[in-house]
């Protein structure tokens, strides 16, 4: 028997029958359908009863510091600002930060991303995250945190320049050896064959 002939053997579905997936415990059943039990909720509604709750936060100025590190860009999803906030990466007033914690307007963060430090200054909050311009209009770096990274960035550059810009050859190998063969000492050698 066909896959075809098998579905049409099937009897049609009432109208306001409750589908297969409806749960034996009647109480659960609200949370994933709606009452007349036809069709699934949208997640645009429950988005829409979110976005209302988190309305609530910004209207009183204050928001959690996950959410405002992602908006500002500062991390590309927010699994990834809770990482760092939970890997102690963020600071506030030289103290760790939890994740959970409610910023305001006017609050210093120090944000650590790699090898950089930040320092911002909280000018706005925002429950979306936008394009980079908006982003950076809801902070401003401080002089000091400034001033600090372009000197780490200038102390980086320079110690790449003591690095060669690439492996040495077989001939430079040769002449590497044959230099620290001339200026080895023969005590060097014997300290490791006493057992010290």
């Amino acid at each position: 028997m066909g896959r075809i002939s098998r579905l049409a053997a099937q009897p049609p579905l009432k109208p306001n029958a409750a589908p297969a997936t409806q749960l034996a415990d009647e109480k659960l059943a609200p949370i994933f359908f709606n009452a007349d039990f036809d069709a699934p909720l949208q997640t645009a509604d429950m988005e829409e009863a979110l976005d209302d709750d988190e309305a609530d936060d910004t209207d009183h100025g204050k928001m959690r510091v996950d959410k405002w590190l992602w908006a500002a860009r500062f991390f590309k999803t927010r699994s990834l600002a809770k990482a760092a906030i939970e890997g102690g990466k963020v600071h506030q007033q030289g103290e760790r930060v939890k994740v959970s914690r409610e910023i305001t307007v006017g609050m210093e963060l120090t944000i650590r991303q790699g090898l950089t430090e930040k320092t911002v200054t909280i000018k706005a909050l925002s429950m979306q995250r936008g394009g980079a311009p908006i982003a950076q209009q809801l902070y401003e770096e401080t002089p000091v945190s400034i001033a600090k990274r372009e000197l780490i960035a200038a102390h980086r550059k320079l110690s790449n320049l003591a690095r060669p810009d690439h492996r040495p050859s077989k001939h430079e190998r040769q002449q590497i050896h044959r230099f620290q063969r001339q200026y080895d000492t023969p005590d060097s050698h014997n300290s490791h064959d006493e057992g010290y």
